[in-house]
């Protein structure tokens, strides 16, 4: 007891003793020791844990049209952002823009404000979303917002001057970045874009990702295991769109199924292959892998 008084003494009285400096140096230090685990995902990355989807997903219009496409970038069931892309048509010049919209509980990272001017008059202010190069991380230290943003804007005139207004240009691929509110936590995902043609206006969504909430995986309860065999997945978000797979140690998949949730509960049988080490991957309705794991039948 007395050598923690005194430990505790000698700390007490080297806190109270630093200089000014030294001090907001300590202060610092701590801050980022408490922010050094904030959540953020590299521009174009994924992990095993995170939530990633393959799409390839080609969006067009044809002249005077529009077309929508929603993403849900975390595999929840609730759309985060929608790309809006419409081009207007007239007699002497046609417009389209390329504009991403935020939705329910998703924000999209800022870059700045735009303006394009045609014919020395301002044809359009847009407030841009920044392209993140690959790599690049998206954190909390982005700008986010909750309205509409451009990817890009173009105007072009059969008489007078063009204009355009963009972060996003052709034939440059970009990851935008998206945040999305999960009750108590914030998940950081990024949206790969691709311009599918130079002058038509289409747009391709490659692919997107975010990180998921460690509690979320770790929230899904697997037991027993081992087992004989029998296997049950009990989480919350649980629902009869997800659904399991389970490979064996060559990689083969031994077992799948969609599953039919009864209290956020559901069992698989595995009591058909041979005693050994599994893996496991629970997917999303989306396609992309919530969580995965071992299994050990004995």
């Amino acid at each position: 007891m007395k050598l923690k008084h005194n430990l505790s003494s000698r700390v007490f009285t080297t806190f109270v003793s630093m200089s000014p400096r030294h001090l907001i140096l300590f202060i610092a230090a701590l801050f980022f020791y408490k922010c050094s685990d904030a959540q953020f995902v590299l521009a174009g990355q994924h992990t095993p844990n995170d939530y990633y989807v393959l799409k390839d997903t080609v969006i067009y219009v044809y002249y005077g049209g529009s077309a929508s496409y929603p993403i849900d970038v975390n595999g929840d069931g609730v759309v985060d952002c929608i790309i809006n892309i419409s081009l207007s048509f007239g007699s002497h010049q046609w417009e389209y823009d390329y504009d991403i919209l935020p939705q329910n509980f998703g924000q999209i990272a800022w870059f700045a404000a735009d303006t394009c001017f045609y014919d020395s008059t301002i044809a359009n202010v847009s407030s841009l979303a920044k392209n993140f190069p690959k790599n690049d991380s998206i954190n909390q230290t982005a700008v986010w917002k909750n309205s509409e943003l451009v990817l890009l804007y173009s105007r072009n005139g059969f008489v007078g001057p063009s204009c355009s207004t963009n972060e996003f240009n052709f034939p440059d691929t970009g990851f935008v970045g998206i945040r999305v509110l999960t009750g108590k936590d914030t998940v950081y995902g990024w949206i790969r874009i691709t311009w599918a043609d130079s002058v038509l206006p289409m747009l391709k969504v490659t692919d997107y990702a975010c990180n998921l909430p460690l509690a979320e995986l770790q929230n899904l309860a697997v037991y027993p295991n081992p087992s004989n065999g029998l296997f049950t997945f009990r989480a919350s978000w649980l629902t009869p769109q997800t659904s399991v797979k389970v490979y064996n140690m060559l990689g083969q998949m031994v077992y799948y199924s969609q599953l039919s949730v009864t209290n956020s509960a559901y069992t698989i049988n595995l009591s058909g292959e041979a005693a050994g080490l599994y893996f496991y991957k629970v997917i999303s309705g989306a396609g992309g892998i919530i969580a995965h794991g071992k299994l050990i039948v004995r």
